[in-house]
């Protein structure tokens, strides 16, 4: 750096040299004379006299590292004053929050409606006088940020330094205030270890042109059907309640499991199907029920929302599948419950001899149509409709009424264990009967295939993390707990009702009392007959329950709709949804005849599960989302802290080591250097360990891509092996060659697809709850096992599918496409900030970003965060999309 501009100095005056650094000393000393003193200490004279010794010696890199001081000290200052206004701002509203809790607590004889009126219309005019004054305060405070800085400029140009302009105010215009070249003179050395990163703002319509200009119609298409959901920053704020408890949710998942099916499915697959191994059908079908319910509880607690399946699949998949999902979940419960309902009056009607049924036909009225039953069931849709009533009270009300029929419930299950046990003879299970598992293995893995749909229902406690107190904690614990019950109720009463009396007599449509009524105990039916009820009351209550709040988040998403996504202020829950969609369950008992789309529900539920699992995957090696203003974890935890500011100093990993990232609180001006440690590498990444024979091949994708092409790859093979092992011997007549190669080429690719994902880093992060185990072992497990029952499924099952599938679409495209709240997010005008990165290698990647409001955070707008560095570095010289990098030559 020369200095020659300095009047009266020459290069040789060892005088003259001393004059200038007391020069440039004294004009650093007015830099920073207005900092608090605490920060005046740390620039003691010598640092500031080091500094100034290295703008007479031309040393870049301990002149960037002592401006850099300056400006992080400022900016600390800056950060510190608005951290006292955040607190100012917090006391003012826990004082309010205070007095409008003791003004209700002393008013309740007067009008508490006005009084809850005037308190929030009193907050909010506190919050938006706050909101104002930390507005004026941030932009006095940015604008003698901003001319220090220009001070700074001034100094330097006065020294002879070319100079640099970097603004702190995000929303200033780019054509007013140019970026100034950095002009940088380094030895080669330092030219290979360090790199400066600058950014600008540029103006609001940047958002608009997101897209490149070969962009077809057809490619934003896509990318609108495969928008994902973006998640607020506070996982557990909701306009629902949140009052269910560990032991609620529990309940709810074994009154879901725990219905009919144990009086009814038990004794119709021993008899017709397995015989006495109809326990090791149960058991079998329990592990592959516990597979999808590991998927469920761990999105349960790292997203408590409602909507189950469907928002699980709108966070990781994509909008187009996650509707089709949530279509499907709709009509399995519409189905469902109205099956239910039916079941219950016909069960009912069975205790009084099909009275009610004979006064209907005789006296209302009766008719043969297809499809239709053949009298109006009445009493099932007085059912559902009296129980819709009394879930539109509350989520406590259902629960209570819940607990009383599900205890009901679990009495009668034990007394059908003890007392079934005393009469038990194991001679039923001798040669002499027929033996164990006359049926042979075949047998037990078709029974395991029937008693698996006897566990479906745990989806009831996923749709309800958005109501519980804790999901983190009890959703996981609520599912295990309830599924483990339910396996055992259905093991247990599977043994001693084929222990009572011999499998091949048993009745299938009521198989526990007729058991008893056959060795004497015939007042031991009506016992049965009452727990049944009750059982079948749990199930009602639980396909009422979850199917509003799908149709609630649906519609809250602007995909349904949006009459259906008001919440009651008061019982805190969709009661809209609720009424319509119970006198529509009602409907359906009343008429349709339900024996032909019982099978329906089979798929809906499989593909639900297939898609859950995939997600999991998905999710589990997705790069985790952060921003300059802190990292929004998708973990809940309504104990959490605020997160702490970015640190001074972060580390990224590249090829030959790492860089090391100098930077400010306001992430302006960065200075990057190489050093020699190791790190573990970001979610979605290749592991370090199969860099060398991996990189060339999937070095240039993104995090996470190579991972979703796996899991398509996964599902498609898992589809083509099953269709070839149930219909390529059969249906297709293959060749014994054929059938082989094609096992083995389908078996060769998922096995590949397996690989892949593991040899990519998943999540670490201790604040995610993790609890499906061996990712991605488990999930593609639950992925083959669903596959394979579909597969099972009658050719009716799958026409009625795609016809209720196509007017699914019908309703996406016509409204929910046209709607959707990610659709009017995309739309939304944005601030945009370009940041520039000199790499190592003296290559130039510039990179647009949104600007956001302080604590939030857009995940939609692409972002050039360290990893992404290294990223870009190694695609230098290779043209890449306008939204993402693009290299160009430092100059």
């Amino acid at each position: 750096l020369k200095m020659d501009g300095y009047p009266g100095v020459t290069d040789g005056d060892s005088t003259k040299q001393q004059e200038r650094h007391y020069y440039l000393l004294s004009e650093l000393q007015t830099l920073v004379k207005d900092l608090p003193s605490s920060f005046q200490q740390r620039l003691s004279y010598n640092t500031l006299s080091d500094l100034a010794q290295a703008l007479i010696d031309g040393t870049v890199y301990e002149i960037v590292q002592g401006l850099l001081d300056i400006q992080h000290l400022t900016e600390k200052n800056l950060y510190n004053q608005r951290q006292k206004l955040h607190g100012e701002h917090q006391a003012l509203k826990q004082d309010l929050a205070r007095k409008h809790k003791d003004a209700l607590q002393s008013c309740k004889s007067h009008n508490l409606t006005l009084l809850k009126s005037n308190q929030q219309a009193e907050l909010e005019a506190l919050e938006i006088r706050v909101r104002e004054e930390q507005r004026m305060m941030d932009k006095k405070i940015v604008a003698e940020m901003d001319q220090k800085v220009i001070d700074q400029q001034n100094t330097l140009e006065k020294a002879g330094v070319p100079g640099f302009y970097i603004t702190t105010n995000p929303q200033v215009n780019v054509h007013t205030r140019p970026l100034t070249r950095v002009k940088m003179h380094t030895n080669n050395t330092n030219a290979h270890n360090m790199h400066f990163v600058m950014q600008l703002a540029l103006p609001n319509f940047v958002a608009m042109a997101t897209c490149p200009r070969g962009c077809t119609p057809a490619v934003r298409l896509c990318q609108k059907l495969n928008r994902l959901k973006t998640l607020d920053d506070d996982m557990m704020a909701t306009s629902l309640k949140r009052c269910l408890s560990t032991l609620d949710l529990t309940l709810l998942g074994v009154g879901g499991m725990v219905g009919s099916g144990l009086y009814v499915l038990t004794g119709t697959v021993a008899k017709d199907m397995v015989g006495p191994a109809v326990i090791i059908s149960f058991l079998f079908a329990g592990i592959a029920s516990l597979l999808a319910a590991f998927c469920y509880a761990e999105f349960g607690a790292r997203i408590p929302k409602t909507g189950s399946a469907y928002m699980f699949t709108y966070v990781s998949v994509g909008e187009i599948w996650a509707f089709l999902i949530g279509w499907n979940v709709i009509l399995e419960n519409m189905i469902g419950g109205a099956a239910v309902a039916r079941a219950w009056s016909g069960y009912l009607d069975s205790i009084f001899n099909h009275a009610i049924q004979n006064f209907t036909e005789t006296h209302i009225m009766q008719w043969n149509v297809p499809f239709l039953a053949h009298y109006p069931d009445i009493l099932a849709a007085g059912i559902l409709v009296v129980a819709s009533f009394f879930i539109s009270f509350g989520v406590q009300v259902s629960s209570y009424l819940n607990h009383i029929f599900s205890t009901i419930s679990m009495g009668v299950i034990a007394f059908i264990l003890v007392f079934g046990f005393m009469l038990a003879e194991p001679a039923n299970w001798s040669q002499k009967e027929g033996g164990f598992a006359p049926f042979g293995l075949s047998g037990i893995l078709a029974g395991s295939a029937t008693c698996f749909y006897a566990f479906v229902g745990f989806d009831v406690i996923a749709s309800s993390s958005e109501e519980a107190k804790n999901p983190q904690k009890a959703v996981p614990i609520a599912t295990a707990i309830s599924l483990g019950l339910a396996a055992t109720a259905y093991i247990l009463v599977s043994t001693v009702l084929t222990l009572i009396v011999p499998w091949h007599t048993l009745d299938p449509n009521s198989a526990l009392a007729d058991a008893f009524f056959r060795r004497g105990y015939s007042w031991a039916g009506v016992i049965v007959a009452v727990g049944s009820i009750c059982a079948m009351n749990t199930v009602l209550l639980c396909n009422l329950f979850s199917l509003p709040r799908i149709v609630y988040a649906m519609a809250e998403d602007g995909l349904f709709f949006s009459i259906f996504a008001r919440v009651n202020p008061i019982t805190k829950v969709p009661v809209n949804a609720i009424l319509v969609f119970g006198v529509l369950m009602a409907t359906m008992a009343l008429i349709f005849d339900l024996e032909a789309l019982v099978q329906f529900l089979s798929i809906g539920t499989l593909l639900a599960y297939t898609f859950v699992a995939a997600s999991v995957i998905v999710l589990r090696f997705q790069p985790e989302k952060s921003s300059d203003k802190g990292t929004a974890s998708t973990s809940p935890n309504p104990n959490a802290e605020p997160s702490p500011a970015p640190s001074e100093s972060q580390t990224i990993t590249e090829d030959s080591g790492e860089l090391k990232q100098y930077e400010s609180f306001s992430d302006k001006l960065q200075l990057v250097e190489r050093q020699k440690t190791r790190e573990r590498r970001a979610a979605g990444q290749l592991k370090a360990y199969w860099e060398p024979y991996l990189g060339k091949l999937l070095g240039d994708c993104e995090p996470g891509e190579v991972v979703a092409f796996c899991v398509l790859t996964l599902i498609v093979s898992a589809v083509s092996l099953c269709a070839v092992v149930e219909f390529g011997k059969n249906q297709l007549q293959l060749p014994v060659w054929s059938f082989t190669m094609l096992l083995v080429i389908f078996s060769l690719a998922f096995v590949l697809s397996l690989a892949l994902i593991w040899v990519h880093e998943p999540q670490t992060n201790s604040k995610t709850f993790q609890v499906v185990p061996l990712v991605p072992l488990t999930p593609s497990a639950s992925i083959l096992i669903n596959v394979f029952l579909m597969m099972k499924l009658s050719p009716l099952t799958w026409i009625r599918f795609t016809v209720w599938i196509a007017i699914g679409l019908l309703v996406y495209f016509g409204y929910g496409i046209w709607h959707s709240k990610e659709g009017m997010r995309e739309l939304q005008p944005k601030d945009m900030a370009a940041r520039y990165v000199v790499l190592p290698s003296g290559s130039l990647v510039e990179t647009v970003q949104s600007v956001q409001p302080d604590g939030q955070v857009d995940t939609s707008a692409p972002h050039m965060d360290p990893p992404a560095a290294a990223t870009a570095e190694r695609a230098c010289g290779k043209e890449m999309m306008c939204d993402q990098a693009k290299s160009l030559p430092l100059p």
